[in-house]
């Protein structure tokens, strides 16, 4: 993760407003082109696209977005995605909503669908629960980072 920051003397960084360490590989290779990872195991390739605001880095990947930043003195997880929340990957529209609040969803299954730059991306549930907002509606135009779904996790 180093390449998306530059040369950092710190290899630590805040996931969604969790502390985490840049991560251990091992025989995956990542590629970075543009605005893509293209990543690389055992004959796979999967793609995550990639929106650099900043410090802050955003990541698309099959369906959770992450917000990945250098972790410093000035800044603090208060200021972090909550873990529930399904924030827009970049700014585009809305082009399909699948749930409402109230609703229970499963880990995997799709909320709506944003389009930016004439690529349909996914967002899906990170895990199961109830959703309790969705603050946006089908033709929305939404900006990068912006809340689209929150999630209260549910335990079973």
């Amino acid at each position: 993760m180093s390449a998306i920051f530059g040369e950092q003397a710190s290899l630590r960084y805040l996931v969604n407003g969790t502390d985490a360490d840049a991560p251990e590989f091992g025989s995956v290779k990542i590629e970075w082109s543009a605005d893509r990872w293209w990543v690389r195991d055992e004959g796979a390739v999967k793609s995550a696209l990639t929106v650099r605001s900043g410090e802050t880095v955003w990541v698309s990947f099959q369906g959770r977005v992450f917000k990945i930043e250098p972790k410093t003195s000035s800044r603090r997880s208060k200021h972090a995605t909550n873990l529930g929340d399904a924030c827009a990957p970049m700014p585009g529209q809305i082009v399909e909503v699948y749930v409402a609040p109230g609703d229970s969803v499963v880990s995997g299954q799709k909320l709506l669908v944003v389009e930016a730059m004439k690529m349909q991306q996914p967002i899906l549930a990170p895990y199961q629960g109830i959703v309790t907002r969705v603050p946006v509606a089908k033709g929305d135009q939404v900006t990068a980072g912006q809340l689209l779904v929150h999630i209260d996790e549910v335990n079973e």
